[in-house]
């Protein structure tokens, strides 16, 4: 068979490395025993074997006696050998094969062709399939709201594909159905998930349907492609653009002069019987704008000074806020200074002329309000970091999003609540700290801990930046009686520490579980970060210990000060099934009743944040 100028070159490349090595004879490489193919069956074992059985025999038989030992992987697990370093050869997904090259090397060489699609450069896209029967999906607009199943989030043709073009439709794919369910590989149970109506809508790979209904187990006619495209490029039904076919590719742990012996091999092996046969794609900048269409947010099509003109209004009342909320905590933090003074010169002469338990008394108080404020006025800093951080990040989006385009009055509106309530957010912690420096009493009243903690799990995902999964086991009406806004800055604090903990993590997780046993609360965080040595352990806790560089070392100190003062206790351990890494915070407070009703006025309790953290 004829070959390619660009396999010559590829050749002609690999033939030069082949000729270094023989000219230094010592510095040759030794011959692997072994080399270790990774094949994506995304598709099911029947069709899999279709198309690269015969490939493999030719392999295993040009490179004897090295043994070729073949693992099937779906996207997710392919990923992830690659990153362990379990393969040294792939055949997978053009999208697959450069996110695994982009993050851990290789070298990609040949793509395969067939019959339906004889151009690699467009021979892979999505078919998005409904029954037949459903007259009301025809069209993008009619699937709202409905059940869609994908293989995986790091499906090429099952997922990034038709994500990014709803994407360039001005559409969000995470909101715009009702679900998504991930089904895993192989693809074909997408297949049977509508045709039985457990979902509405499925992604599937171009040529799917069609490989599908070969085998006499579907029948094309029970399902209708939306957004059919009308081309002659593929001679199966797709909803999307077409991209490069599957590719072969080699690892940096693959000899030149082997990785020279698969190339020859793959390119002189005949046509199959689906006409499939390797050959050189010529075009992989396409798959790059998929990939960076899932990452930059949807624009809008009006002048960027036309918004700022009608924002300005708004983001002046923010400016305002932000600047009032650092004039508050500077006169705060000197106000906190100076009342530390006079209260240590009160305590001093206190306890010189009253002898009295009554005196003595109120000389403990005063000692422990001088060391909360000292505690508070740092606690400024480190909790009104959050709103304004979402104030922040929502101003930064906004003027993104503007200088793309017009806004749409809703995403405006959401957008200028978010600021609100964390303006208001902001205002309460300066406001409640505030108090804590006037001697003022905490409220306690009947709190829905179970609800508390929804919330801020809620807050805390539509917010941060860094995304972790996060579990939740929280059982409902567990009532306890305390400050509401106190217990949000403690459940706050642990899953903010939890998160910088793991967020370096290969794998990060969260445990977040609330129960109840013998009259008290047991909030439990625990996380997979990283083995701490005995000393680290022994300073968690402490004011002013940190392992962020950017903390301050005061959120287990205050989760610690909160927590005592509502008669509760804070314990941290290492996590026993983790060999040494990962902590478990555990957080016990006493519950209280179901209250029949939620109208009384709070009970009042002199406010002691200052217990000194262990």
């Amino acid at each position: 068979m004829s070959i390619p100028s660009t396999s010559l070159v590829a050749l002609c490349l690999l033939s030069a490395f082949g000729l270094s090595w023989a000219s230094h004879p010592d510095e040759l490489p030794p011959t692997p025993k072994e080399l270790r193919l990774a094949i994506v069956n995304s598709y099911g074992q029947e069709i899999m074997e279709g198309y690269f059985s015969e490939s493999i025999e030719a392999l295993q038989r040009k490179i004897a006696p090295v043994q070729l030992k073949v693992t099937e992987y779906g996207p997710d697990s392919f990923l992830k050998a690659a990153h362990d370093g379990a393969f040294d050869i792939s055949v997978a997904s053009s999208g697959l094969t450069s996110l695994m090259i982009e993050h851990t090397g290789g070298l990609p060489l040949m793509a395969i062709t067939t019959r339906e699609a004889p151009d690699p450069n467009h021979a892979n896209g999505a078919t998005i399939i409904v029954r037949a029967d459903r007259e009301d999906l025809q069209t993008i607009k009619d699937l709202h709201g409905k059940k869609l199943a994908i293989m995986s989030r790091n499906a090429f043709a099952g997922w990034q594909i038709p994500a990014s073009e709803l994407i360039n439709e001005g559409i969000d794919p995470e909101r715009f159905f009702g679900s998504i369910r991930v089904v895993g590989n192989p693809m074909t149970k997408i297949v049977d998930l509508v045709q039985s109506g457990t979902v509405d809508v499925g992604f599937v790979a171009s040529c799917l349907l069609e490989r599908h209904a070969v085998s006499g187990e579907i029948r094309l006619e029970d399902f209708r492609v939306i957004n059919e495209h009308n081309d002659r490029i593929l001679a199966c039904k797709h909803s999307t653009e077409l991209y490069p076919s599957w590719f072969f590719s080699i690892k940096p742990t693959v000899p030149t002069n082997i990785a020279k012996d698969l190339m020859a091999t793959l390119l002189n092996l005949p046509a199959g019987n689906d006409g499939s046969q390797w050959t050189i794609p010529t075009d992989h900048r396409r798959l790059y704008n998929v990939f960076k269409i899932m990452q930059v947010p949807y624009g809008d099509p009006h002048d960027i000074w036309w918004h700022m003109r009608e924002l300005r209004p708004y983001l002046l009342g923010v400016s305002f806020v932000i600047l009032l909320a650092i004039l508050n905590t500077v006169l705060l933090v000197r106000l906190a200074r100076r009342r530390e003074r006079q209260l240590e010169e009160t305590i001093k002469a206190k306890m010189e002329v009253e002898l009295t338990a009554r005196h003595n008394a109120m000389q403990v108080e005063h000692l422990t309000r001088a060391s909360a404020v000292g505690l508070l006025s740092s606690m400024v800093a480190h909790e009104l970091k959050q709103p304004l951080t979402v104030i922040t990040n929502y101003c930064g989006s906004l003027r993104r999003r503007l200088k793309r385009g017009d806004v749409p009055k809703e995403t405006l509106l959401s957008s200028i609540t978010e600021i609100e309530d964390s303006g208001t957010r902001a205002a309460e912690i300066i406001d409640r700290v505030r108090h804590y420096g006037h001697l003022r009493h905490r409220q306690f009243q009947p709190v829905d801990f179970s609800e508390l903690i929804q919330k801020v799990v809620t807050h805390w995902r539509r917010h941060s930046s860094k995304l972790v999964p996060l579990h939740l086991s929280i059982k409902p009406g567990v009532y306890i009686e305390a400050d509401p806004l106190e217990m949000e800055l403690v459940v706050q604090n642990l899953i903010k520490n939890a998160v910088a903990a793991v967020i370096n993590e290969n794998y990060p997780a969260i445990d977040l579980t609330l129960h109840t046993d013998g009259g008290y609360a047991y909030l439990r965080v625990e996380d997979n970060g990283p083995a701490l040595s005995d000393e680290a352990f022994e300073r968690i806790g402490q004011i002013g210990y940190t392992t962020k560089q950017s903390g301050l070392g005061l959120g287990l100190p205050i989760v610690h000060s909160l927590v005592e003062a509502h008669s509760g206790s804070l314990t941290i351990k290492r996590r026993p099934d983790l060999e040494g890494r990962g902590l478990l915070c555990t957080v016990k407070l006493p519950t209280i009743d179901k209250p029949t009703g939620l109208s009384e006025e709070p009970r009042d309790t002199l406010a002691n944040t200052s217990s000194t953290p262990h």
